[in-house]
């Protein structure tokens, strides 16, 4: 009762109970299929590994969540008096439960592509999405290299002076937002290195650029 919003408790485990059913459904749909098929020919297909990952992250979700259930269970709320009580393990697993079902959702909604491939006219965009990955991929893999290598540089050269780029992972994501047009850093990345900073500068957003 104190993680659904009020009034939503019990319809939301009857609307959680109908969700997992469906999966459950969803994956005995499957396993015909993987019998018809064969287990190498189903799983040589993009979609049959891109299916279970989605069924692995759903039961993953639900059983971090029923474990912060059990564990939340044995604990008094709210507490009495001066008693102090730990609520980090349940509260820690439903972090994890709203991390995964977030990665899930983003996975879900992706698997439309696998359903409108059976449309007419979407036929061709999906055709021509997939034979565009390998090519895609690469120059994805590419350009990561480029720019955790400026992201390196940046923060050898900064990281002790500038804000933004203390730790390697703070510098990524500054050299992402000065990417996207946010320039938060540059005047404190000219005073820190009069030489280096305007020539960082120009060279990591004339990459960004093309």
């Amino acid at each position: 009762q104190h993680i659904y919003p009020r009034g939503w408790g019990v319809h939301a485990i009857v609307l959680e109970g109908v969700l997992l059913f469906v999966i459950l459904v969803y994956m005995g749909l499957e396993l015909r299929l993987i019998l018809r098929m064969g287990f190498v020919a189903y799983f040589k297909r993009f979609w049959g590994i891109y299916d279970w990952m989605n069924f692995l992250l759903f039961w993953l979700a639900a059983g971090s969540r029923f474990h912060a259930l059990v564990l939340a269970g044995g604990l008094p709320f709210p507490p009495e008096g001066d008693i102090m009580v730990n609520y980090e393990p349940p509260a820690y697993y439903i972090v994890q439960w709203k991390n995964v079902l977030a990665v899930n959702a983003f996975i879900t909604y992706n698997k439309m592509f696998k359903y409108i491939g059976h449309v007419p006219f979407m036929t061709h965009l999906v055709k021509v999405i997939f034979a565009a990955l390998p090519d895609t991929f690469g120059f994805i893999f590419a350009i990561f290299f480029v720019f955790f290598g400026f992201s390196l540089s940046h923060y050898l050269a900064y990281g002790d002076e500038v804000l933004g780029f203390e730790t390697l992972h703070d510098t990524f994501l500054t050299l992402y937002r000065q990417m996207l047009g946010d320039f938060p850093t540059v005047s404190a990345q000219e005073d820190s290195n009069r030489l280096l900073g305007p020539a960082f500068f120009v060279a990591w957003t004339a990459i960004a650029t093309i």
